[in-house]
């Protein structure tokens, strides 16, 4: 089943205009951070994360609350390290994290 994303406008009748945030070539998108911009959801502080691999407009999302971190990635990140994708661009992306 493939996830479907709402219209900004149908979001926007819940009473407040709300942001879809994700990369410049996705559809219903409204914003699309720079790479290291910072933006807060409530007490979750956010950095976005340019990391251009299998696709050229992928960006990963680092947050934290507290002492809890986590990284949402829109590519392939494997556990021990082991990548998947373009070789160079991958491990541009992952220093630079």
């Amino acid at each position: 089943m493939r996830p479907q994303l709402a219209d900004p406008a149908q979001l926007s009748e819940l009473g407040q205009p709300l942001e879809i945030i994700g990369g410049k070539d996705c559809k219903k998108v409204t914003r699309t951070p720079k790479h290291g911009e910072t933006f807060n959801i409530g007490s979750i502080a956010v950095k976005a994360l340019h990391t251009p691999c299998h696709t050229q407009d992928s960006i990963c999302f680092f947050m934290q609350d507290g002492d809890d971190k986590v990284v949402f990635t829109g590519d392939t990140l494997f556990h021990g390290g082991e990548l998947a994708g373009q070789p160079l661009p991958l491990i541009w992306a992952v220093v630079d994290m």
